[in-house]
């Protein structure tokens, strides 16, 4: 395990990837080769480049010799939508578009003009819509792809393998947009993170406490903006094709497997707060439910993720003032704002 943590940002797909990692065989080299993986992933899956895999299929409805990454992001999106029912969906473009989300977040202006908030909801059975081989994709009906977020967390999920690929025995913490992927090991047990009420800007009063595991957090908080006098956001309701109407505030949801954290924080979030609870309990989803009251719930799977603020008040004191990249009596502190 490496002395000291090494600690670096790289900014692609519109957001900062944030990592930290301890490892006995770090080369310089790793940034750059980690930056080239994420730059060939998001030629690939992003929609606001003209000439990526992604834009070409929107554009031509079919994509021939889809590249590996291509059809394992095709193939996890396809997965979600099934298995959610249809609450995640990737055939979302032309509603984010028609709500003012046509271009990078960061270039979308503060209030846009009022444009008309009507998409289609009537889409076709996903299987039978886009077929899916080594030589070709295509898609049947005029819908229109967008990855999204789970995009960002697949892409956390090919940088963790790399990383293991040359150093099993690394131990690391990569953040993307909130969203989280950790590593740990016998030196560095778990990392803490700390998420905040996305109302008032507070942290919660615990910390979430993981190993070998990931984070994802659905919430409007950050990426919304005006249209006309409305507010849209880029929690997309398949029924309508609008801008979810939820309850819900945020929706964090910790588990093994970082897209799956996000297919689900999402899909709950679309549920709304009853519905949500109970569909978390039955099926032993680890979630956080903060509602517009600032409200808080938790399901019964989250419990062993909990960290309880006063049990390591000491600890937590010295972190407020202290590099929290930094290892502390054999933990990590990571302030984990969605």
């Amino acid at each position: 395990m490496s002395k000291s943590p090494i600690a670096f940002t790289i900014k692609k797909m519109g957001t900062a990837f944030n990592f930290t990692i301890h490892s006995n065989n770090y080369q310089d080299e790793w940034i750059e080769e980690i930056e080239s993986l994420i730059e060939k992933l998001e030629q690939s899956w992003s929609r606001f480049r003209t000439n990526s895999e992604l834009a070409l299929l929107n554009q031509n409805r079919y994509l021939k010799s889809p590249s590996e990454y291509f059809i394992k992001a095709l193939d996890a999106a396809i997965k979600a939508q099934l298995e959610t029912h249809g609450l995640f969906e990737p055939r979302i473009l032309d509603a984010l578009e028609t709500l003012g989300y046509d271009r990078s977040f960061e270039k979308i202006q503060p209030h846009i003009q009022t444009t008309d908030t009507h998409s289609s909801t009537d889409l076709p059975a996903i299987q039978g819509d886009i077929a899916i081989s080594n030589e070709q994709i295509s898609i049947r009906s005029n819908s229109r792809l967008d990855f999204g977020g789970i995009g960002k967390c697949l892409a956390l999920e090919e940088v963790s393998d790399w990383i293991m690929r040359h150093d099993r025995d690394s131990t690391f913490l990569m953040e993307a947009g909130g969203d989280i992927v950790g590593r740990s090991s016998l030196d560095l047990p778990c990392w803490y993170v700390a998420i905040e009420d996305p109302n008032t800007n507070q942290p919660l009063s615990f910390w979430i406490r993981i190993a070998n595991s990931a984070i994802a957090t659905s919430s409007p908080s950050i990426r919304n903006w005006k249209n006309g006098e409305a507010t849209k956001h880029h929690l997309i309701d398949p029924k309508t094709m609008d801008s979810s109407q939820s309850d819900l505030a945020s929706v964090t949801v910790v588990g093994d497997v970082a897209s799956t954290c996000e297919v689900w924080s999402k899909s709950l979030f679309l549920m709304g707060k009853e519905a949500a609870i109970g569909f978390a309990q039955d099926n032993k989803i680890a979630a956080v439910f903060i509602d517009r009251k600032s409200n808080i719930a938790t399901s019964p799977a989250f419990d062993r993720y909990i960290e309880v603020r006063g049990e390591s008040s000491s600890i937590a004191n010295k972190a407020d003032h202290l590099d929290l990249s930094s290892p502390m009596s054999s933990f990590i502190f990571v302030h984990f704002v969605h």
